[in-house]
């Protein structure tokens, strides 16, 4: 089995035992190194030490310590300890200097001696080649990739030159200008240290992440590997192979086995040289179960050892594994929405089954939240979650602990009261139940005038601050209204059991007792008129053959637009608004994105067309009788000498059909609000600069506000209408408004690999090349073969990352991670099957990616206007 044997002869060079290490600063041995070292010895040399104290394979070194640098410096006459107040242009000639000190000058003859004798106990007793890697003291490793090690070094006088030339690398001026660029970079600038280590060439290389970045799950490890050096896997200049390794089950789960065309080697000169595979091997995993096992278990023993989350690089060579560089990392934290938690509120009130636009949900969602928290105070009720609605996927969940909570309530109320004599039930229902009566009919008393208040002023007339105040008097309305509809909710749900309890001591010994739901339905409220106006309309249309062969033979997205241009359509159509103008349409939603039956009533022509095809009525005149039959069989059987039961069960009847009555009215009082405020948003709409008055159900209520009261120049309404087009595209795609579609969107689906996690929407900009750069726009996908490590500032104007080559573990995922945005890797052919302008759905959980050209989209209907 191949491995790394614990004191084996393998190893290339010994640990030199603690007297033979030189005491002198210039050199620290990482067997010796502890955190107090991490100023003149670096992070890279300190991780390395802690790795080789943790017992893993980490071949001997020692560290040049940036002591030993500044003494160099000093012996040239040059001090940089006020680097920090030297700017741009001074450090460039600084770096100038220094090159050529190097150069010009030899070293003191302190640290030379210092550093030729940690060489020669390095590689004694046989001359072996070593490696030369930079160390610095502060956690950058996209600073650390900058500096290039000097590999496969020979000899003494070879040495030497690598090392003068690793120390004056530091000044090349990309180096200088990328310190510069981060302010954490300019504190000190002879910060260098170096470590020396026998050089290897490794079989395979390749780079371990001991949580998954896509879905960043702890339970997983994630391993890219390719043949040769790691300078394929870490600057991500081909698709390695990954693996995902379960941490609990010790096996893989998944893996991709990449074409390799190519391998990296270090030549003789040290130069790193890019060789062809052969075709056998291109396709052959890098790694095998085993492999994959022992580098796992290394892996499990340095992050118990660190106890933080780690990415180490490691080789394999024929003589087992190493580590030449541990990171450790920090594990992004994820507001995941459980779906499972959440349950949809189009099950306790069909009007919210629309989806919500962005001003709909952003003008409704603190009033939903208000007037839960109003209601469960007024019922003593606790531990409501927060927040207790969520919008997912544009649909109204509320969280499924809340009807248990209320409904624990309820429930211990109804026992109490069953506990207790009649007359004290008589006493406390009645009590409680009118006093709560009296709330909510106060309550849409008070809604009722101010709509109507809002009716008889002109909602969209006014300026721009007078609109925004009259949304703020719509909002505490509206806030009322939900008060009223949760309390009478909470109500029903407590006097229809409770009446069925008192009930079930007179029927229980029936062999068919009666079924009470009847009590509560076909009650005198503004559902049964509108219902009976439905079929007073079906018979106007059976009556007219003209009506009656556009209702059977139109569509129904064209009916509208049909009865406007026949002889009898517009009476129709007028005839519709003033029956329902009394009593309102009991099916309606709750997003002003959508106009109500008063400004279009496409979906009461679509309800009597369906109810044509299907031969069917609204409303059942059977059911009032029968109700009634039922309540004269309740007190017939009573009997007229129990009275106090009379009186209680009456009360509670009628307080219960009042409720009941009331419940199925909320369609018509919401639908009272929505052409108020869609009106409202009309006029406000005036004062922004929009493409259409529809543009700003796109917005947010709080941006709306920000707009209006801030100055706007050319760029930020450049970014106001990507802003709103980009909502468009994503209700677009989300396809979650398929009903009024009139065509299917049609796609391009790809699938890469997880670089980062979270999803965005935005759209393409290939770049294959540094000029493109200068295309990029805000917000825009970056899509490239490769990533340059010299296009890093590019990332602070992406909205994601997508690579056709590199894995999750290359420098650009890495650097997609240090911006925070989604990125997929090894995405094949993707700078070719992808344009500039497509609109892209992209998910780095899952590496999916959904492309759509922006015509298409802009077709598709997003609502009946």
């Amino acid at each position: 089995m191949i491995g790394y044997l614990k004191g084996s002869s393998i190893n290339v060079a010994r640990n030199p035992s603690t007297e033979e290490i030189s005491t002198n600063s210039n050199v620290i041995w990482l067997s010796d190194a502890t955190p107090k070292n991490l100023p003149v010895i670096g992070l890279k040399a300190l991780n390395l030490s802690i790795l080789q104290r943790l017992k893993l394979p980490v071949q001997p070194a020692f560290c040049i310590t940036t002591h030993a640098y500044r003494r160099c410096l000093e012996s040239f006459g040059i001090v940089l300890d006020q680097s920090q107040n030297m700017n741009f242009q001074e450090a460039l000639q600084m770096g100038r200097l220094i090159q050529h000190s190097f150069f010009k000058y030899p070293l003191p003859v302190d640290v030379l001696s210092d550093i030729r004798n940690a060489y020669r106990q390095l590689t004694h007793p046989q001359e072996v080649a070593v490696a030369l890697r930079p160390s610095l003291p502060y956690p950058d490793p996209f600073f650390a990739k900058r500096l290039r090690p000097m590999l496969n070094i020979r000899g003494m006088i070879e040495f030497e030159k690598a090392l003068k030339i690793a120390w004056a690398y530091i000044w090349l001026d990309e180096i200088v200008a990328y310190r510069f660029s981060q302010e954490t970079l300019t504190q000190r600038l002879d910060d260098l240290a170096i470590i020396v280590q026998p050089f290897a060439q490794p079989v395979v290389s390749g780079s371990l992440l001991s949580f998954h970045p896509g879905s960043n799950s702890d339970q997983e490890m994630l391993i890219e590997a390719a043949w040769g050096q790691n300078e394929a896997v870490s600057r991500g200049l081909l698709s390695p192979d990954q693996f995902i390794w379960q941490r609990f089950l010790k096996k893989i789960s998944r893996q991709t086995i990449a074409s390799k065309p190519f391998y990296f080697a270090v030549e003789e000169d040290g130069s790193l040289a890019q060789r062809e595979l052969e075709v056998s091997r291109q396709k052959q995993a890098s790694l095998n179960e085993t492999d994959l096992l022992i580098l796992a278990e290394m892996a499990e023993k340095a992050v118990a050892g660190y106890k933080r989350p780690l990415e180490l690089e490691w080789i394999k060579t024929e003589r087992g594994f190493q580590f030449i560089q541990a990171q450790t990392r920090q594990q992004p934290t994820t507001n995941v929405v459980q779906e499972s938690e959440w349950e949809k509120l189009d099950t306790v009130a069909s009007y919210f089954r629309q989806p919500f636009s962005p001003l709909g949900w952003s003008f409704l969602h603190p009033l939903l939240e208000q007037a839960l928290k109003n209601t469960a105070d007024y019922l003593g009720i606790t531990g409501l979650p927060e927040p207790a609605f969520r919008l997912i996927n544009y649909t109204a969940h509320w969280h499924q602990s809340i009807p248990k909570l209320f409904q624990q309530a309820l429930v211990s109320y109804q026992t109490d009261l069953n506990e207790q004599a009649r007359w004290k039930q008589f006493w406390q229902v009645g009590s409680s139940f009118y006093k709560a009566q009296h709330t909510w009919r106060t309550l849409y008393q008070e809604y009722l005038e101010k709509i109507q208040r809002f009716w008889e002023n002109d909602p969209a007339g006014g300026e721009a601050e007078v609109l925004l105040q009259e949304m703020d008097n719509l909002a505490d309305s509206v806030q009322g209204l939900l008060d009223a509809l949760l309390m009478v909710r909470c109500l029903n749900l407590t006097g229809q059991p409770l009446l069925t309890g008192l009930l079930q001591d007179y029927f229980q010994d029936q062999e068919h007792p009666p079924v009470y739901d009847i009590l509560f339905q076909g009650l005198p409220g503004r559902k049964s008129q509108s219902l009976s106006q439905m079929d007073l309309m079906l018979e106007k249309i059976h009556s007219e053959p003209r009506l009656l062969a556009l209702f059977k033979n139109q569509p129904a997205h064209t009916l509208w637009d049909q009865l406007q241009s026949q002889e009898s359509g517009p009476e129709f159509l007028n005839l519709i608004k003033e029956s329902f103008g009394l009593y309102g349409y009991y099916r309606t939603g709750l997003d002003p994105l959508y106009p109500s039956w008063v400004d279009a009533p496409h979906s009461i022509l679509q309800e009597l067309q369906e109810a044509i095809q299907h031969q069917r009525i609204f409303w059942d005149t059977r059911i009032p009788n029968q109700r009634e039959e039922l309540t004269h069989l309740i007190f017939e059987t009573i009997g007229p000498w129990k009275l106090p039961d009379i009186l209680l069960i009456r009360i509670i009847l009628h307080l219960t059909q009042t409720l009941s009555m009331t419940r199925e009215d909320e369609p018509y009082f919401i639908s009272m609000f929505l052409p108020v405020l869609r009106r409202m948003m009309g006029g406000i709409s005036r004062f922004l600069p929009l493409d259409s008055q529809q543009d700003i159900f796109y917005l947010e209520t709080n941006e709306i506000r920000h707009l209006l009261e801030t100055p706007l120049n050319a760029f930020r309404i450049k970014e106001l209408k990507e802003l709103i087009q980009a909502r468009k595209y994503e209700r677009k795609i989300g396809n979650k408004l398929g009903n009024q579609a009139r065509q299917k969107l049609e796609s391009l689906e790809l699938q890469g690999l997880p670089a980062n996690t979270g999803q965005y929407l935005g759209k393409a900009r290939i770049i294959l090349r540094s000029d493109d750069l200068k295309e990029l726009r805000q917000g825009e996908i970056l899509i490239t073969d490769y990533f340059e490590p010299a296009w890093e500032p590019a990332l602070a104007k992406a909205g994601a990352l997508v690579m056709e080559l590199g894995g999750s573990l290359s420098h650009g995922a890495q650097l997609a991670r240090q911006y925070k945005l989604p990125a997929i890797a090894c995405l094949p052919q993707a700078t070719r099957k992808l344009k500039n302008g497509y609109v892209l759905r992209l998910d780095g959980t899952t590496g999916q990616i959904s492309a759509y050209q922006a015509e298409a989209l802009e077709k598709q209907e997003d609502f009946v206007s």
